[in-house]
């Protein structure tokens, strides 16, 4: 897979093989936490551990609007995912590419934040095991996860360097 930013219209990942487009396609699914307290916890943490009552104003006034941006940001990947996730003819192995419009990499930035939080916390990976670079082999569900958490990290990495 490469990846190109083209003016300041949009980035590109191009040659995307069909392994990878999946997991991309599951990027908005991977970001939901609505069914695991600990990714919510994740997510959602307080700033303050020690002063109860600064976190119940936390919750009651910041949490709405974080879930309101987290779920907009998903929906314009979704978007794009739907409109931008192409398979091309030029090469039978890597057939996908995928557009970014560069006026949505915030929300590119905070879905795949948000997958990689989701995932780390619904697999309960360690600090340790997420700073390996890529799981040494794919056998389990687990190596599987740590993979895709990898893939979600080096793409916000190459669409930061596409910004402006």
């Amino acid at each position: 897979m490469k990846f190109y930013r083209h003016g300041s219209q949009y980035a590109e990942f191009v040659g995307i093989d069909p392994f990878l487009a999946e997991l991309i396609r599951q990027i908005p699914q991977a970001a939901d936490a609505d069914d695991n307290t600990l990714a919510k916890d994740r997510l959602f943490s307080s700033p303050t551990k020690d002063n109860a009552e600064l976190a119940a104003d936390w919750q009651e006034l910041v949490v709405p609007e974080l879930r309101t941006q987290f779920r907009s940001a998903v929906s314009q990947v979704e978007h794009d995912l739907a409109e931008n996730l192409c398979e091309t003819d030029v090469d039978d192995d890597f057939p996908f590419r995928l557009q970014i419009p560069l006026e949505h990499a915030d929300a590119w930035l905070s879905a795949l934040n948000q997958a990689r939080l989701v995932l780390a916390s619904r697999y309960a990976f360690s600090d340790e095991e997420l700073g390996e670079r890529f799981p040494p082999q794919l056998k389990s569900l687990r190596e599987l996860v740590l993979y895709q958490i990898t893939i979600y990290g080096w793409m916000q990495e190459l669409i930061i360097t596409a910004l402006p």
